[in-house]
């Protein structure tokens, strides 16, 4: 059995590809029945040990508090602390390499805190803020060099006010307003090079309507 997955997905790396998405967080769990698991001395036991039942992690039948790894040919794939049944406190999943993927910190079951993404090679990719599973506050990514890559303000698990993009060279790509998780009024597009404005879009309720050059 895998690891439950609770992850907060990452819209911000996938802006540069397609369009910007609100990305509600998935919650998959899979579990299957343990019978007579051990707690290591240290507060640590297998994932696939765990069941959820009713919303809660048990262990023998009990509400698990401590912590888990998951392991996938030797190597560390996921680690995440409980308290009374509950997700409460890190939760961490990593690449095949044994690099940190995503950190996410929980409260009571629910993200809450600080959640960042890396690339393989141990850059940070994304930060940003959660409360209730809900994107809050300003989020962050990078490209792989390190350089900003989008600037965005969440709330309510939507993007609002003002967004800003950036090319890798460290030039600004576009810039514009979401209202309610969509695109809206006039964005201004920058060449990759000069840095100057190379024209306009004009949004309404997520949907270009109209293209201008400067």
């Amino acid at each position: 059995m895998d690891f439950p997955q609770i992850t907060i997905h990452k819209p911000l790396a996938i802006i540069m590809k397609k369009q910007y998405l609100g990305i509600l967080v998935i919650l998959v769990f899979f579990s299957c029945i343990p019978k007579n698991k051990a707690q290591s001395e240290n507060g640590t036991t297998d994932c696939n040990d765990l069941v959820e039942i009713s919303g809660k992690w048990l262990l023998n039948n009990k509400p698990y508090t401590g912590n888990c790894e998951n392991y996938e040919n030797g190597i560390l794939r996921s680690y995440a602390e409980f308290q009374n049944g509950l997700v409460h406190g890190e939760m961490k999943y990593y690449f095949a390499n044994g690099k940190v993927e995503e950190i996410v910190e929980w409260e009571k079951g629910k993200a809450n805190g600080k959640v960042k993404y890396f690339y393989q090679n141990g850059q940070l990719s994304e930060e940003g803020q959660v409360t209730d599973n809900s994107k809050e506050g300003t989020w962050k990514s990078y490209h792989a060099n390190g350089k900003l890559k989008n600037h965005e303000n969440w709330k309510n698990n939507q993007m609002q006010d003002s967004v800003f993009s950036y090319f890798a060279n460290g030039n600004l790509h576009s810039k514009g307003i979401f209202i309610n998780g969509k695109e809206d009024g006039r964005w201004i597009m920058y060449d990759s090079i000069s840095g100057k404005i190379d024209g306009y879009l004009i949004y309404k309720n997520g949907e270009p309507i109209k293209a201008e050059k400067k």
